[in-house]
């Protein structure tokens, strides 16, 4: 709907499986993404926070029950924590570690790492008050999240 690919049907599926996420939790979910899988967050958690770019607004359907705000990669969302769910719609080279002081104790955090478009890896985090502690899921590509992504410059 936003020119944003859709996440395959069993990837979205994989991705809610492992996350579990039950009726009284709150998510987040940061980056583009097509509407659809937002539209099941929406049906599974108590509130669903979607941080989206604002040029993509008003090209992505209104979800019923989903708060947007603004996103840009200076945004700071953790602090509209805490958060039961981040769900990170986009592929990061590296997972800033502020960005986990908005989960809630016993929080999960979803999302993509990779160094190049090719080879990527799904990552689901747990917090259990202290320590974030990660697990591979199974690697995948995802579109990259804006200014998350490898830099375009080459040195020696």
């Amino acid at each position: 709907a936003n020119g944003v690919p859709m996440l395959s049907a069993a990837e979205i599926g994989r991705m809610l499986t492992r996350l579990q996420i039950a009726q009284t939790e709150t998510v987040a979910v940061v980056g583009a993404e097509s509407g659809c899988l937002v539209e099941l967050l929406s049906h599974q958690a108590h509130h669903v926070t979607w941080f989206l770019p604002m040029d993509l607004q008003s090209k992505t359907p209104v979800v019923e029950g989903v708060v947007v705000n603004d996103y840009t990669p200076e945004t700071t969302f953790w602090q509209e924590g805490p958060f039961d769910v981040i769900v990170i719609a986009g592929a990061v080279t590296e997972l800033p570690s502020d960005w986990l002081s908005g989960l809630a104790h016993d929080g999960r955090v979803w999302f993509v790492r990779g160094q190049s478009s090719e080879l990527m890896t799904a990552w689901m985090g747990t917090y259990d008050g202290h320590t974030v502690h990660y697990e591979s899921q199974y690697d995948t590509s995802w579109l990259w999240l804006d200014g998350h992504g490898p830099s375009d410059s080459f040195t020696l």
